[in-house]
């Protein structure tokens, strides 16, 4: 920064109307927080959230707004984002991690806004939405930070199925697109009114936009069918009961719990079986129980005693093991059908990073459901639900049925799980798809094709919860044709930019 930036940027923060758009700022900082899962989930708020700081934002247009981006991402970051701490058990590592979040959501809203300045006509209204859209997708499928990132704009939606119906054809990135167009939008309406005394005609268009997509999604939700089935998840707290963990002896710790002795593995099936049957006289379709490791998957007393439960109920019991194949341990996911016997095994593909340590590999990318009078069955475990592949290549190989066992203990983090739930609300809408998760520790959750929480449990409580649901015969066009939404955004970004270098190195020829 030259000496005039300097003198420029040392002037501007003297001025009251430079703190009034920093207060502004803060405002949607705390507006954000507010519709996020961890906080009030207050969702519509999303709609409107970032208008005060966009606002402050259009009260200088001859300066960058780096100063007035950072109380907004910083609000946002810290609040959504405490679970760092627990996730690395660091706490000055997980303060680090949100700084660095901070800056790049407010690098973010400032690439936007500097492009949006330099674009012209009706595009300066899509410019912001088109990045933010472009770079959180990208941000969520890069490597090394695609496992890290749960917190996005549309999960601000998860409680909101008239919002969220858009996912079922473009997947987050479109709902994200939605929430930052309609910020900008109405940002932009109401500037224009106070400072032109006019109606900005495209925010009016993009208004009566996104209110008729939120019409339809509100309009394409049915009423529940008369056929429906129930399905049960558990959450059993294992690893969290001191009685229990002293039975661990010489077990591994980590994201999971690896059942390393007779005592242990029984003591998980007691309790998950005691859930169960609290619960049999509902005429259980379905029940998931948590990512626990909980024996040998070949192990022949294992599969009797599991059997035994599901002849009981006359239920498919979802339950996690692991497995010895060669020389790789696999964790295994098992579906025990009604007769006792096993209907469905898959590999869990996305390791959590602590697994390979403990000796665990990935499992082979294949993607077979299995049959069941209630549809084609999905299986996977924790991990792969966060990614999108696992789910996407089930569901286009027929899976209208996913139950997911999954371990969300990071010491008795409150905020993390619901994140994580979020996922499953999200994978159910973007392929019309009964989703079901059964947690270790954290968030069970039951979920309808449109995204409808059927039943959820309490945070970090032993119970088992029950929901009706059913399943939808079609695929939806996201299903059919994948992150196509995504990456026209990044193809959208890249023309803008392009063209404004075009244009600036036009200009300079001349």
């Amino acid at each position: 920064m030259n000496t005039a930036d300097k003198t420029q940027t040392k002037k501007l923060r003297s001025q009251p109307k430079f703190w009034l758009g920093m207060g502004l700022s803060a405002l949607s900082g705390i507006l954000i927080a507010a519709t996020m899962p961890n906080f009030f989930n207050l969702g519509w708020l999303g709609w409107i959230a970032l208008v005060p700081m966009l606002i402050a934002i259009e009260m200088f247009p001859e300066e960058r707004p780096n100063w007035l981006t950072l109380p907004f991402a910083f609000i946002w970051t810290v609040a959504v984002h405490r679970f760092f701490a627990s996730i690395f058990n660091n706490l000055w590592l997980g303060y680090l991690l949100m700084l660095g979040v901070g800056i790049f959501y407010s690098w973010l809203i400032n690439a936007g806004i500097g492009l949006q300045r330099k674009v012209s006509g009706e595009l300066k209204l899509l410019a912001l939405p088109v990045v933010w859209s472009a770079l959180e997708f990208i941000k969520f499928i890069a490597p090394i930070v695609r496992g890290w990132w749960f917190v996005l704009l549309p999960k601000s939606q998860w409680g909101f199925p008239a919002g969220l119906q858009v996912l079922s054809l473009t997947g987050f990135p479109g709902l994200s697109f939605l929430l930052m167009l309609s910020n900008v939008a109405l940002a932009t309406l109401l500037f224009k009114l106070w400072q032109d005394r006019r109606l900005f005609r495209p925010s009016v268009i993009a208004l009566v936009v996104i209110a008729a997509l939120l019409i339809w999604g509100s309009v394409v939700i049915p009423a529940p069918p008369q056929e429906t089935f129930t399905m049960a998840a558990t959450v059993d707290l294992v690893a969290q009961d001191m009685r229990i963990i002293d039975l661990k002896e010489n077990s591994v710790g980590g994201d999971v719990s690896f059942a390393v002795n007779p005592e242990y593995s029984q003591a998980l099936i007691d309790i998950n079986g005691e859930l169960t049957n609290s619960v049999s006289d509902q005429g259980l379709a379905f029940v998931g129980w948590p990512e626990e490791l909980i024996a040998d998957a070949d192990d022949p007393e294992f599969m009797r005693q599991i059997g035994a439960i599901a002849q009981e109920t006359g239920a498919y019991v979802i339950t996690n093991a692991y497995a010895q194949i060669s020389d790789k341990l696999y964790n295994t996911v098992l579906m025990i059908g009604p007769d006792g016997k096993e209907a469905g095994r898959r590999y869990k593909i996305h390791l959590f990073p602590t697994e390979p340590k403990q000796g665990f590999s990935a499992g082979p990318k294949s993607y077979e459901s299995f049959d069941t009078p209630f549809g084609k069955v999905g299986l996977g475990i924790c991990y792969d639900y966060h990614f999108l592949d696992v789910v996407h290549n089930l569901a286009r190989n027929g899976a209208k049925i996913f139950i997911m066992p999954t371990n969300d203990d990071f010491n008795g983090d409150p905020d993390f799980p619901k994140f994580h739930a979020t996922d499953a609300v999200f994978r159910a809408v973007e392929h019309r798809a009964v989703f079901a998760t059964s947690t270790a520790s954290g968030v069970s959750i039951v979920v309808d094709p449109y995204g409808r929480i059927m039943a959820m449990s309490d945070v970090n409580k032993r119970q088992i919860v029950t929901g009706e649901v059913f399943t939808v015969p079609d695929q939806t066009l996201y299903t059919r044709l994948g992150e196509w939404f995504g990456w026209l955004m990044v193809a959208g970004a890249a023309v803008m930019i392009g063209a404004v270098v075009w244009k600036r190195e036009k200009k300079h020829r001349r």
